[in-house]
């Protein structure tokens, strides 16, 4: 992997569930398990947690069970902190997956260019899960779903926490999405910035020529990409 080339103009977006790490289904039952014990109701369906945004998912669980409006903002924060404790608890780091050459893409870019997060878990659940494979002290700021209900918020966010953070302004077509769903392109393209279709299981082989990506790839490519991005 070659550490001669300079991206400082650049700000690279890492989504984490599906491209960065996979939890092995330990975060979707934290999150189902804190519900039921906040808000005590049993979980009856099946939660699509694919791209979602913890804030959004909360609030449509919150009114299926017809729970009263006025009390949203109490129960949140008392789902948040139960959260956040559940996450932090469970000990099955075998489960906790980070995905081939993650690690050192985000330590090369880190050096060459900037990085930030864009992602639908609320900032401490987003912590919790990147310290759980050692990689949370590479990122500083982002876009979280503590309170922003859609992608291409979450995008925007992101984009203007880094600019703030690192006293810099990137130009759009220095700007990349690393994300694995269709969401995330989705998000990418609604801020004019470039979408990179992350694809670690190839589960958009097939169809890939109908996803509106010039990009598309998993890390274990990272020097080819960035080749495109800048001679080397």
């Amino acid at each position: 992997m070659c550490k001669k080339i300079n991206l400082k103009n650049h700000l690279f977006l890492f989504d984490i569930d599906g491209t960065i790490l996979e939890s092995g289904g330990l975060g979707k039952i934290a999150f189902m398990s804190s519900f039921e014990k906040v808000l005590n109701v049993k979980i009856d369906t099946d939660i699509n947690f694919l791209g979602g945004i913890d804030n959004v998912i909360f609030k449509e669980l919150y009114f299926k069970y017809n729970l009263p409006k006025e009390s949203l903002d109490k129960y949140w924060d008392e789902f948040k902190k139960t959260y956040i404790k559940i996450l932090s608890s469970i000990r099955s780091e075998k489960k906790w997956y980070i995905f081939p050459n993650v690690a050192n893409t985000i330590k090369l870019l880190k050096k060459i260019s900037y990085i930030s997060l864009v992602t639908g878990n609320i900032k401490k659940g987003a912590e919790i899960k990147l310290k759980k494979v050692n990689l949370n002290k590479y990122f500083s700021c982002g876009g979280f779903g503590d309170y922003l209900d859609s992608r291409k918020s979450l995008v925007k966010e992101a984009i203007n926490s880094s600019q703030n953070k690192f006293k810099k302004i990137f130009p759009p077509e220095n700007i990349y999405l690393f994300g694995d769903t269709e969401k995330d392109i989705q998000s990418a393209i609604e801020n004019n910035i470039t979408p990179v279709l992350i694809d670690h299981k190839k589960r958009y082989k097939d169809i890939i020529k109908k996803i509106p990506v010039k990009h598309y790839m998993d890390f274990s490519n990272i020097d080819s990409f960035l080749k495109t991005i800048k001679n080397y």
